[in-house]
Order: C-alpha cells, then sequence, then structure tokens
C-alpha cells in the first residue's frame, strides 16, 4: 500500500540531532499533502511502499540504470521480504523519491524494526545483504548532500514518528565512482574490508595480470590432480529445479564444513534458507532489463558427475558478485575445488562480459590471490528520541569494540572461539548474527 506524507509538523517531530545544516534538500508540502525536497534544483516527491511488488515493473526498469548493486535489485528484495514474511521483527518500507515527470530518481530499500520496545529505521534485511544503499539516477545521485538525506529521513519520520533510531550497515563509501550519498552523514568505519577484481581484460591477458606464474602453475597442478580422479566439468545450473538441486548440495557442504571448522551453521537459518530458495527459483528478469542481468547464478565443479564445490553469484549491471563458496569436506578437498571452481567462474564471466568481478566482504584466501581492490563500509547510527539513544549508544560501542578487537589476530581468534562455544551452548542463537555472518562466509581453499 502507498502512503503520502503529511510534514505539516515535521520540524517538531525529528530531534535537532537529525536536523539539516545549510539551506540545501528544503522540504516543501504541494496540495495532497505529499513530502517533497529539492535536489540539485529539482523537486521530488517521496512516497512510502510497504512492498517491492507494488513498484516491480518500475522497479525492475529502474535497476538496470541506476547507481547500485545486487542487493539493491529487485530479485534480491523481494525475495528477501518474502523469505522473512511472519517470521521478522521488521517491516518492509520502500522510499522511492520522483521527479515532476513522474519518473524514478531514487529508491531506498528500507525497513522498521522493532525490538526491545526500540523502533529503529534501517535497510531491509540489512545483515543479510553484503551492501546496504540506494538506487539512485545517474544524475540526481550526485545532488544529495548531508542536508538532503537528512530530509529523506525527515519526511520518513513524519509518517512514521515511533522511530526512535537510525542504524544502517555495511555501506560502501563509495560506488560506480561516486560517493554513496549516506556517506555524507557522521559515520563510523565498520571495520570491515569487501573486495574486488577488475575484470576488463580479456581472461588470458586478466590471468597474467591477477596471478603471479607460481600461482598459475599451482593451479594447473591441483586442476591435473583433481582430474586424475575422473572427468571434471564446470557446470551453471539452467532452470530452477537444477538451481535447487545445486543449492542443497551447497547446503550439504557447508554443513560438513563448519561442523569440522567447529563453527556454527549460519545456513541453518529458516529465514536463510527460505531466502536462498527464492533466490534459486527467480527465473525473467522482467520488463527493461537486460536478459539475464539480476538473476542469481548456481554454479558447480563437478568430479565424474559428482560436485565438489559450488559457487552462488548474481550478474548485475556490470559487476558478477560472488554471494557464496562451499566445497566437498572429501579426500578431494586436498585439491582446493573451491580455488579452481572460482578460477573457472571468473573466466566464464570475463568472457560473459562483466567488467567487475565482487568478491564480498571479508578476508579470505581466494580473494588475496586474484590481487583485488579494497571496498571500505561504513556505519550510520543516528539518535532521534532519548530512548534512541540507548540503541544507538550501544551499536557504536560495540563497532568500536569489534574493530579493536580485528585489528589483533590472537583477540580476534579467541573471541571466535569463546562465540562459537557459547552458541553450541545455545542452540537457538541470533537471526542477525547469523544472517551477518552468512554474507561473509564465502571463503574457498
Amino acid at each position: 500500500m502507498r502512503d503520502t506524507l503529511d510534514v505539516r509538523m515535521l520540524d517538531d517531530q525529528i530531534g535537532t540531532q537529525s536536523r539539516p545544516m545549510g539551506t540545501g534538500g528544503a522540504i516543501a508540502t504541494q496540495p495532497g499533502q505529499h513530502a517533497q525536497i529539492t535536489v540539485a534544483g529539482r523537486i521530488l516527491t517521496i512516497a512510502l511502499y510497504d512492498c517491492p511488488g507494488e513498484i516491480e515493473t518500475e522497479w525492475r526498469a529502474f535497476e538496470s540504470k541506476a547507481l547500485g548493486s545486487a542487493f539493491q535489485s529487485f530479485a534480491w528484495c523481494m525475495s528477501l521480504v518474502v523469505a522473512a514474511r511472519g517470521q521478522s521483527n521488521e517491516r518492509p518500507l520502500i522510499v522511492v523519491g520522483r521527479d515532476t515527470r513522474g519518473e524514478i530518481a531514487f529508491i531506498l530499500p528500507m525497513a522498521l524494526h522493532r525490538r526491545l520496545g526500540i523502533t529503529s529505521l534501517r535497510w531491509l534485511e540489512q545483515c543479510r545483504s553484503a551492501y546496504n544503499m540506494g538506487l539512485f539516477r545517474h544524475d540526481i545521485v550526485g545532488g544529495f548532500d548531508a542536508a538532503t538525506v537528512r530530509q529523506v529521513l525527515r519526511a520518513v519520520r513524519a509518517r512514521h514518528p515511533s522511530i526512535a533510531a537510525v542504524k544502517l550497515l555495511s555501506q560502501p563509501r563509495h560506488w560506480g565512482g561516486q560517493a554513496n550519498p549516506f556517506s555524507a552523514l557522521a559515520t563510523a568505519c565498520s571495520g570491515v574490508l569487501a573486495f574486488e577484481v577488475d575484470a576488463s581484460l580479456p581472461a588470458e591477458g586478466f590471468l597474467r595480470c591477477a596471478l603471479s606464474a607460481h600461482q598459475r602453475k599451482l593451479l594447473k597442478a591441483k586442476r591435473r590432480k583433481l582430474a586424475e580422479c575422473g572427468t571434471l566439468e564446470h557446470r551453471v545450473a539452467r532452470d530452477g529445479a537444477e538451481r535447487l538441486t545445486t543449492l542443497e548440495t551447497f547446503l550439504g557442504q557447508k554443513a560438513i564444513q563448519l561442523a569440522e571448522r567447529g563453527e556454527r551453521n549460519v545456513f541453518e537459518n529458516a529465514i536463510q534458507q527460505r531466502f536462498l530458495r527464492n533466490l534459486a527459483q527467480q527465473t525473467s528478469p522482467g520488463a527493461g532489463v537486460p536478459d539475464g542481468s539480476g538473476e542469481v547464478e548456481f554454479h558447480s565443479l563437478e568430479v565424474a558427475g559428482a560436485p565438489v564445490a559450488v559457487l552462488i553469484g548474481q550478474r548485475f549491471q556490470d559487476t558478477f558478485f560472488v554471494h557464496a563458496i562451499s566445497m566437498t569436506s572429501q579426500e578431494l578437498a586436498r585439491h582446493s575445488p573451491g580455488l579452481l571452481l572460482m578460477h573457472d567462474v571468473i573466466v566464464h564471466q570475463i568472457e560473459a562480459g562483466p567488467r567487475r568481478i565482487d568478491l564480498g566482504p571479508g578476508r579470505g584466501r581466494h580473494k588475496e590471490m586474484w590481487r583485488s581492490s579494497e571496498i571500505a563500509l561504513f556505519e550510520t547510527h543516528l539518535s532521534l528520541r532519548p530512548h534512541g539513544l540507548l540503541l544507538t549508544s550501544y551499536s557504536v560501542l560495540k563497532t568500536f569494540a569489534k574493530n579493536a578487537v580485528r585489528k589483533r589476530r590472537r583477540l580476534a581468534n579467541a573471541a571466535r572461539r569463546i562465540r562459537s562455544l557459547i552458541r553450541s551452548r545455545r542452540p537457538g542463537g541470533h537471526a542477525d548474527a547469523s544472517a551477518r555472518e552468512a554474507t561473509r562466509d564465502n571463503g574457498a581453499n
């Protein structure tokens, strides 16, 4: 259902911490009481929606040419909403800005999250996405400054005055050569880096530049050893049924991998599994979107017809996003089937057209060997009410503590062991924590 915004009490309904500085991004009202902001001299009208499905056709057409990532695609966001429906303590809130012609200028996939009596504004199921941000039209994004972003947040708060805090996680500081509009607000470093690979060269030239002669020789030796066990084949699932079958293989391999490492299986979470199955069954990219863009791909490396490694990824615009990788725990694991599959997928994607391979957040051997570049991530924490300050203070201190631990390898390893021990004695666990680990657990050997 679409909401129009009553902004008459806008200045009174939000705390001074979120009032804009300067004169940019002024809010105005027009007949019908829609919220309006001015961005780079353009008047934009803001509307709110309860579900991505309400604007599916427009969203799919807009995402093909907007600044954003696969995690803001309609397929990704709609799968999140369907998977979490009735099982999550947050409610989708899709913020859409339109110009005077009614054309979309930006889409912010957000949500109202309620926990311990505090309502906070967040990105939609933000702990399940590697990158959280909006989709922005290229001629608009440069006009967003801190004042403009605050005006958008104030407009949302006008419709939902119960919002006590803003908590936005895993946001890239830059994307597609542009600064993230939300980085103009006061931010905190997340302490986690993401990685991407420039794949603009032809496959042969890319491999020579990305890998040393020793690494190329090592991969060839591993492939030769693996081939001695049976015929090697890189397969891409062709339809929904085959993607679901490959997904079950992935989940089985991950369960064994994580159990052997003494870590909690983050993919056992019911919402996470429904989400992955929803993605696997996404078929048509929709009207106005280049064929195949936005669809999730399921790759596998097979030995004598049996999958020994699985990679889940998604092609979006000019980038292929690696979401997760698994591999067999059997004797064949010593030949690094995960690394071999990563090699095959990168070559496959270069030939298919994407110019960047995004390896996602978190460190890993498979990321370091490809000489990937770093993507800095940040967080935004704003308190809009006194009790919201409790959540904001806790979140900032938690981030600070995590960053301090990550800088000390021994502390990080100890914290990981303690966390695993606690979770092994507490079957339930926290869904958000599992989701965060799932977005970072895409390592390959």
